[in-house]
């Protein structure tokens, strides 16, 4: 009877381990290393571009994502995989504002602002390449 209780006890140890083993693994599974670009679109007085369109597109991916600024001229656009993205700016009455490479890295969070300059949309400000990453380790 003892080694039945040893038995049964050794088999629910036993299943305990697996079960947790299996639930790490597979919640370790579930995050994918992204990144997010987030920032506001503010129009020439300083004021919210709500309704402005930010499109994000990846060439080497070929994929395009488009999000609308909220009501404060907030946009987010979050899970973009690591590599360079061009991003895009579309307003009514406001000139395009074009940012090409922008670098995005794995769990980077990217504050972009975008000031609208009023015009076309035909009209076009484009910007190259990105600034590197802020250092905020090393104080040199």
């Amino acid at each position: 009877m003892f080694s039945l209780t040893i038995n049964a006890a050794l088999h629910s140890l036993v299943f305990v381990v697996v079960f947790w083993l299996v639930a790490a693994n597979w919640a370790d599974g579930q995050r994918t290393p992204t990144g997010t670009t987030s920032g506001y679109i503010l129009d020439p007085h300083g004021l919210a571009g709500a309704g402005a369109k930010v499109i994000v597109d990846s060439p080497t991916m070929r994929a395009t994502r488009g999000v609308t600024a909220n009501g404060q001229g907030a946009y987010d656009v979050p899970t973009l995989m690591p590599g360079h993205y061009n991003l895009a700016t579309e307003a009514n009455r406001f000139k395009t504002i074009n940012l090409d490479g922008a670098a995005m890295e794995v769990s980077q969070l990217a504050r972009m602002h975008f000031a609208l300059r009023i015009g076309s949309e035909s009209d076009g400000i484009t910007v190259l390449g990105s600034a590197p990453l802020l250092n905020t380790s090393d104080p040199r």
